[in-house]
Formats: structure tokens, sequence, C-alpha cells
């Protein structure tokens, strides 16, 4: 009995299958050089994607209000001293020196401030501040949206304190509070206050775990939590 009469195939199909295995044997040949090419390629990139960045604006809060960030977000990660090195693009506010005797002799506060475009603005502070030793307080940094202003739909800043979270400045006094938006699209025309406050570590705490469900807090409130502000100056969004 021939090859192909034991196998059950027709007459000359014996060849065919032969070759049908060498075209499979070739085909698995070029998956398995893809797929390492593929693990070559993955190893390459995954670790950059993995070590990359972005950058996530908070999201924005109602009309007059401004947009919160959580105790972390402000630091000391991209500080400088060297405001007078930054680009033009950087502006020097109105700002007001409060409190005096909180502060190391012989220093005063500097703050640069950087708006982008849009109908909803980022906002990015750079600043220097050298105060005495203060134990059992932070230094919170909070907005006050001044309701002297309005946007472009004729809403009022809200009056309320929005604060931003804890500075914790370097050695030489530097801090920044990162990108963020203001609050929602159509906000320019809101003057915005910024300011420095010590306040007792509990009340610190207090404020800002209650900063994530409400909508600021009034003046009166505010001054009633034990702060004493240091700095303040003012950025407008017109």
């Amino acid at each position: 009995m021939s090859a192909s009469e034991g196998s059950g195939l027709p007459a000359g199909d014996a060849g065919a299958e032969g070759n049908d295995t060498e075209q499979k044997n070739y085909k698995l040949q070029i998956t398995l050089g893809v797929i390492a090419a593929l693990a070559v390629v993955t190893a390459a990139v995954v670790p950059a994607l993995i070590n990359g960045s972005t950058e996530t604006p908070s999201g924005p809060s109602g009309a007059g209000g401004t947009a919160t960030q959580s105790a972390s977000s402000a630091s000391t990660g991209s500080a400088t001293c060297d405001l007078e090195t930054l680009s033009n693009k950087w502006m020097a506010p109105d700002a007001e020196v409060q409190n005096r005797p909180r502060y190391q002799e012989g220093t005063t506060p500097q703050v640069r401030t950087k708006i982008s475009g849009g109908d909803n603005p980022g906002i990015e502070v750079q600043g220097q501040i050298q105060l005495k030793p203060h134990n059992g307080e932070d230094l919170i940094l909070a907005v006050w949206p001044d309701p002297n202003t309005h946007d472009t739909q004729g809403n009022k800043g809200s009056g309320n304190y929005y604060p931003h979270g804890i500075i914790e400045p370097d050695e030489a006094g530097c801090w920044s509070d990162p990108p963020h938006l203001v609050g929602y699209p159509g906000v320019r025309g809101i003057s915005e206050v910024y300011s420095l406050a010590l306040v007792p570590q509990s009340e610190g705490a207090r404020l800002l775990a209650e900063a994530k469900g409400r909508d600021g807090f009034t003046p009166k409130e505010w001054g009633s939590s034990g702060v004493t502000t240091v700095f303040s100056f003012t950025i407008s969004t017109a």
C-alpha cells in the first residue's frame, strides 16, 4: 500500500501535506520573531510611560468660587527663590505684608504670578517668605474671590475663603503653588486675593478636610478659626 493509500488521502495529497507542514513551521517562525520584536519595543517604551508625568488641573467650582486643591498640592517641589530671573510672563502682583513681628528680622516676602489664557485661566505662583519658628501652626494658602469684581456673566466673586493647602517653604523660604485652573468657564474678570495665614494645626486640618465638601468659608467662619494672616496679594483675571 502506498503512503497515500495508508493515509486515507486522495492520491497526490501526501506531498501536499508535507508542503503544508513546512509552510506552517515557516509561519510559526515569523510569528515568534514578531512577538520577540514587540517584546523589545515594549520593554523600552513602558518604563518611559511609567516614569513620565502629566499635569491635571483641579476641577471647576460654582460661579464666583475657585478651584480648591489638596493639602499636598501646595508645595516647594518646583519653587525657586530666583524670582528676578523668571521670564516676563511672571508678574509681581500688588501685595501686603501683615503681622510683621512673625517674620525673621530684616526679611520681606516676595511673590510672582503667571496667568494662562482662556475663559477659565490657569494660575501659577512662586514666592519666598521667611517666618520665625511657628511650632504648632501650619502655614496655609487660601484664596478669596473679591465680591467687588464679576465674571463674564455678571456673577460676583463669592467673598468666601478657599484653602488651597499647607505651604512648607524650604530653608531659604521658597514656596510654590502649582498650576491650577481658577474655577469655571467664564470666570475671567474675577480678582482673587491670595493669603498666607498661620493657623493652629488642629484647625488647619479641620479647614482642609471640610473644604472638600463645601463652597468655601465665610469671612466670619475663617476669622473664628484662629488664622493669623501674614501676607496677601491680588491676582486679577480680567
